[in-house]
């Protein structure tokens, strides 16, 4: 199916919560990006001992 960009203009000014729905789904995106970075930080935090509390403990 192609729709060519005068017709998807034509749609989007049409219905309004097109551009609403389009406009959440890349917002929930950039929720869901920052959300894995937060937990790959978390994780590597986790495996990955902060030195000082090492070096304290062991000493």
């Amino acid at each position: 199916m192609n729709i060519f960009p005068s017709d998807h203009e034509r749609l989007r000014h049409a219905s309004p919560e097109l551009e609403e729905a389009e406009a959440s789904t890349s917002q929930r995106k950039r929720v869901e990006e920052e959300g894995v970075e937060v937990v790959r930080v978390k994780l590597l935090n986790r495996y990955q001992p902060a030195p000082s509390s090492t070096m304290n403990s062991e000493a």
